[in-house]
């Protein structure tokens, strides 16, 4: 009966190598689409989008402007940071924009606008597996903020900058928030538009319906996803809340996030203005605009709130 047993435990321990391996293999597979949410090829479709819609508006903000194009290579990976640059005459410093999930640096010409009206010169660039950056995956901020750095210091030593400041929409906020610290006597002023600060509560929101469908309970999913992210990045869930980097920068922060927005919740601004560790910091709640909305809703209002706030 002993060789009966040993084959049974033979047997037993196949199976749970197989269940193992089965589970390593949905966690890798998993954790790589968490972190391709909008594909690269998706962004550049966006773009090319928004610039068909804005055409003319565009082409004339190209043609009245001094737009540069440089690269800056990440010091952290192997790929290289595609950079905007509208430089203005006597320029008070320079702003520095970061565009959201499933855009590129083209697609915040708005805010660009804005910021030039004002009398600032502005840097934008395209975020990490977004536009012409070809780093193969997003992390919801946390390495995107070692692109953002990179950037920060190419403008401090390129530029003699009289003023810097950091504009970040949606999952750019979180990036803005990761790097926050690091920037914190560097950087003079930082704005977050309806800003994203939970990655897991992100990710939970595009998991939930295959939970639901298939049964498999949510916090196994996470727990898949977290070890998948971590054989993928080297990251871990518990690294994906930004609000817990935020805590220990002093740069004086604005907020703005509307409490009815469908695509961020209201909650993530307002625990990143909590967190926040700067003692000048304003938060202003928008009534009548969606997710990011506001600027293009009524771009003399926004304009006024940012003045107020970095005079």
């Amino acid at each position: 009966m002993k060789w009966l047993k040993r084959v049974i435990l033979g047997i037993l321990l196949v199976f749970i190598l197989m269940f193992i391996g089965f589970n390593f293999l949905i966690a890798y597979n998993y954790s790589a689409q968490i972190t391709n949410l909008v594909p690269r090829e998706q962004t550049v479709k966006n773009k090319e989008s928004f610039l068909k819609e804005q055409d003319e508006e565009y082409i004339s903000f190209k043609n009245e402007h001094n737009i540069q194009s440089v690269t800056v290579k990440s010091s952290k990976a192997s790929h290289e940071i595609p950079v905007m640059y509208i430089s203005t005459e006597e320029s008070k410093g320079h702003v520095i924009l970061i565009h959201g999930l499933g855009g590129t640096k083209e697609t915040v010409f708005p805010v660009a606008k804005m910021f030039i009206k004002m009398g600032y010169s502005v840097v934008i660039y395209d975020q990490r597996n977004s536009g012409e950056n070809k780093a193969p995956s997003n992390t919801f901020g946390l390495k995107e903020s070692e692109d953002l750095i990179d950037v920060t210091q190419y403008v401090q030593k390129e530029f003699d900058s009289k003023q810097t400041i950091i504009w970040g929409e949606s999952f750019g906020g979180a990036t803005a928030a990761f790097a926050s610290d690091d920037l914190s006597q560097t950087v003079d002023y930082m704005i977050l538009d309806s800003p994203m600060s939970d990655g897991v509560k992100q990710i939970n929101k595009e998991v939930k319906p295959i939970s639901e469908s298939t049964g498999i309970p949510l916090d196994y999913l996470n727990f898949l996803g977290d070890v998948g992210l971590k054989m993928r990045e080297g990251i871990g869930f518990n690294q994906l809340n930004a609000a817990d980097e935020i805590k220990d920068s002093t740069i004086p922060l604005l907020v703005l996030h509307n409490r009815k927005d469908s695509i961020v919740e209201f909650e993530d601004g307002v625990s990143l203005y909590k967190s926040s560790g700067a003692d000048q910091k304003e938060f202003f709640e928008i009534k009548d605009s969606n997710h990011t909305e506001f600027i293009m809703d009524h771009p003399e209002k926004y304009q006024r709130i940012v003045e107020g706030f970095i005079k």
